[in-house]
């Protein structure tokens, strides 16, 4: 019988040796280098000391694991302006003391691409199964987009005590099913993440995105757009960033950072055609 615990244990212990190949010296100086990646992305750090900060467990009204999502994709170059506007009333997540978290996504489908076929093809109740992993902390998350389009995750701690777990809670959280399931995609991105408790908004930005089939494969980069993605417990455009991202002449999108990757990787083996007027416009233009 098929086991995600066992595929997961083996993906781990093959991480956990190449991170032993790095010492403590090369760590700080790619943790010390995160921001310097593109000039208009070397103030962050300035404009970030500016907000209030907030912990992982700080939050309650805007937790928003069953939320509306709205995503905008935007040019690197209003990424800071688009940052000043929220100091007033936001936030930004802190965690050991930095306010910017490099994610390492490892996304699981079935050897077919069942789940990026039903984003394709515009199906509901849909999901998406990812391994998210940094030095420290990982998680197994799955994530279901139901026919009223509101995105549920369900997301569990990765570690030696919970491999025994792992079955169980893909097929608790994906309605009895447990499919056979391989790592399709490895991305990643920088992440700061914004809340405004009063309303129960949180908001995140994602810049330096890129993408490889397996680990052995070139990096795809795509270093020209951030996405903004605004979680809300029910859609409200009436929130300020709304009325902002409007004037500088950007539209909600369903930009799925997952299926570009798809489409962008495995052009010649997918159906792309959903997303081929998007990668025109946000990836190649």
């Amino acid at each position: 019988m098929y086991s995600l615990q066992k595929a997961l244990s083996i993906e781990n212990q093959s991480i956990d040796f190449n991170l032993l190949k790095l010492n403590k010296a090369e760590i700080n100086t790619i943790e010390n280098n995160i921001t310097n990646v593109h000039p208009i992305v070397s103030g962050i750090q300035g404009e970030l000391n500016l907000f209030r900060k907030h912990g992982l467990d700080s939050l309650k009204k805007a937790k928003l694991m069953n939320r509306v999502d709205t995503k905008f994709v935007i040019k690197r170059m209003h990424l800071i302006q688009i940052m000043r506007s929220l100091q007033s009333n936001y936030s930004v997540l802190s965690i050991n003391n930095k306010e910017i978290s490099p994610y390492e996504n490892h996304y699981f489908d079935t050897h077919n691409m069942e789940f990026y076929t039903a984003h394709h093809n515009g199906k509901l109740n849909r999901y998406k199964v990812r391994h998210y992993i940094d030095s420290q902390l990982r998680f197994l998350e799955v994530k279901f987009k139901n026919n009223k389009k509101r995105t549920i995750k369900s997301r569990m701690k990765v570690s030696d005590d919970s491999y025994s777990k792992i079955d169980s809670f893909v097929k608790k959280n994906m309605g009895g099913c447990m499919p056979e399931l391989h790592i399709k995609q490895i991305s990643g991105y920088q992440r700061i993440a914004f809340a405004n408790e009063s309303i129960g908004e949180r908001i995140t930005i994602d810049y330096d995105v890129w993408y490889q089939s397996k680990a052995s494969e070139p990096v795809l980069e795509l270093d020209d757009l951030c996405i903004v993605e605004i979680k809300q417990k029910s859609y409200n455009a009436q929130s300020s960033i709304f009325d902002l991202l409007k004037t500088l002449g950007y539209a909600p999108t369903s930009f799925s950072k997952y299926c570009i990757g798809c489409a962008l990787l495995y052009s010649e083996d997918i159906k792309t055609n959903r997303f081929k007027q998007m990668i025109k416009k946000h990836v190649n233009n």
